[in-house]
């Protein structure tokens, strides 16, 4: 899921706008609207009518972006939001958000309800020998009418992945008894309690995860529903979001060096940076529990009923000071105090992401780099894909932290995941990669004398290298690889290192 994307970072925008008013200002989820289409309509190089059309997208991917699997969500409430299915548009210019907080506050509500009777579902255990059913293709499934249709959509569901733990241990068993003579056996009640006790620790660690997740961070999911109306690469990220961004692409950040995961209401380590502040000090261990955090001189806080990311930030701080965690130990349960030294921590995985891109970028650079005789170019090119939307164009303005960067240098066509993807021209294959990091699976054309094509963010590279490939003939089909956010082909065209619009060569409707 590698795709460069146009980056709004609007927050600063809205702080800079009026010396902290906006800080105490209870509609800044309205102002913030306001900002971001005034931004989308006034600085995209395509920028998309806000229309009926475009709210009935918005509408749709919004909803499935946060109860796609309809976990949620019954049939009525569903109903209710279609009210709204062609009024976006006109809440997005009037900056209303109505729509949002009624599915909201309905989604909160559903949420409660499910907690409140999962562990209900599974007290009791699963009988393996009756036959059960359930729809997997999310697309096709059908939202439950009542509460009691959601109870049994959840208890298939459960059934399910308790099966699959039960299956696990019934290989194991059968080969540790093959292993060892002293082996005593389980029976299979015990195997069901077992695996169905996994899937109760698993669906409460999604409980965990879902109750840190707040108001503006479904918020921020909304306005990106909005801003990718206008093409994949546009995406909101929110002040922490963007802090996040900034840290993966430096590959370094000031604290303790260690991973934390939220667990039945306490924060675990569930990895320690190697060179980090933690590392160093040799107290802590993965699997330990921190309790309190106290800064120096201030009295420790209990971090368990925290957000995970409201802990990190406590935990976080400049180098040079010193944080103290109280610890409960994962060996012996003992509760200690251990004083860490804050310091830089380097994120060694970005320097090998680092890596990786600048092989990405010597091989796609290599098969540009071909100056051969043929004179393919010569003929008509022809569009790749058949019913697709044009989403992106050549030389659309990217914008990150409010400062211009690399214009998009493609053509982007958004169709199904698995489309077929046809060659636009007769050409011999230079690159057929399955997934490099930035574009996933990536396809490069010589066409002669310099001039390349390039076929980005495919589901599956049906040439190879050296393979010559007639104009028309399928050679992969779409998908969201690489840095994509969503199933869209990215081609380009290029003569050696010029960027070149695709656009000047394909007839477009």
């Amino acid at each position: 899921m590698r795709t460069v994307r146009l980056f709004i970072f609007v927050c600063s925008l809205l702080f800079s706008l009026g010396s902290g008013v906006l800080i105490d200002n209870p509609d800044k989820d309205k102002l913030l609207i306001e900002v971001i289409t005034y931004v989308m309509e006034r600085g995209h190089f395509n920028p998309k009518k806000i229309d009926d059309s475009f709210s009935l997208n918005v509408f749709r991917n919004y909803l499935n972006d946060i109860d796609g699997q309809h976990r949620f969500f019954l049939q009525s409430d569903i109903n209710n939001f279609k009210r709204y299915q062609k009024e976006i548009d006109n809440q997005i210019k009037s900056s209303e958000i109505s729509f949002f907080n009624l599915t909201y506050n309905r989604l909160i509500y559903r949420i409660e309800q499910v907690e409140g009777f999962y562990e209900e579902i599974l007290t009791t255990p699963f009988d393996f020998k009756t036959n059960d059913s359930i729809n997997l293709n999310f697309e096709k499934l059908p939202y439950a009418k009542t509460l009691n249709g959601l109870k049994a959509i959840w208890r298939k569901r459960f059934k399910l992945s308790t099966l699959e733990y039960y299956s696990s241990l019934k290989e194991q068993q059968s080969l540790d008894m093959k292993q060892d003579s002293t082996y005593q056996f389980k029976s299979d009640l015990v195997l069901e309690e077992q695996a169905r006790a996994k899937t109760s620790e698993n669906i409460k660690n999604y409980f965990d995860i879902i109750s840190d997740i707040e108001r503006k961070d479904w918020f921020s999911i909304y306005v990106n529903t909005i801003t990718m109306g206008f093409d994949p690469h546009s995406n909101y990220f929110a002040p922490d979001d963007k802090e996040k961004f900034d840290q993966n692409i430096s590959g370094k950040f000031e604290g303790i060096g260690a991973r934390l995961q939220k667990k039945s209401q306490e924060v675990e380590i569930t990895e320690i940076i190697v060179g980090g502040p933690v590392w160093k000090a040799k107290a802590l261990e993965v699997g330990d529990v921190i309790l309190k955090v106290a800064q120096k001189e201030e009295a420790p806080v209990e971090i368990g009923p925290m957000r995970l990311n409201d802990a990190v930030k406590l935990i976080k701080g400049p180098k040079g000071t010193i944080v103290e965690l109280t610890v409960r130990k994962k060996i012996d349960n003992e509760i200690k105090t251990f004083p860490i030294m804050r310091d830089e921590v380097v994120l060694e995985e970005s320097y090998a992401k680092s890596t990786i891109i600048k092989k990405d970028n010597i091989l796609i650079g290599k098969a540009r780099s071909i100056n051969s005789d043929l004179t393919f170019f010569k003929e008509k090119f022809e569009v790749p894909l058949k019913n697709s939307i044009i989403t992106g164009v050549y030389g659309s303005q990217r914008i990150l932290n409010g400062k211009p960067r690399r214009p998009h240098y493609g053509l982007d066509f958004a169709s199904a995941e698995g489309t077929p993807i046809k060659a636009m021209l007769d050409g011999i294959v230079t690159l057929a990669e399955n997934d490099l990091y930035f574009t996933g699976g990536t396809i490069i054309f010589d066409h002669g004398h310099g001039i390349s094509t390039l076929y980005m963010h495919l589901k599956d590279v049906n040439v190879r290298v050296g393979q010559k490939i007639r104009q028309g003939d399928k050679i992969g089909t779409v998908g969201k690889t690489g840095r994509s956010t969503g199933p869209h082909l990215d081609i380009r065209l290029n003569w050696f290192d010029v960027k070149l619009d695709p656009a000047s060569v394909l007839k477009l409707n």
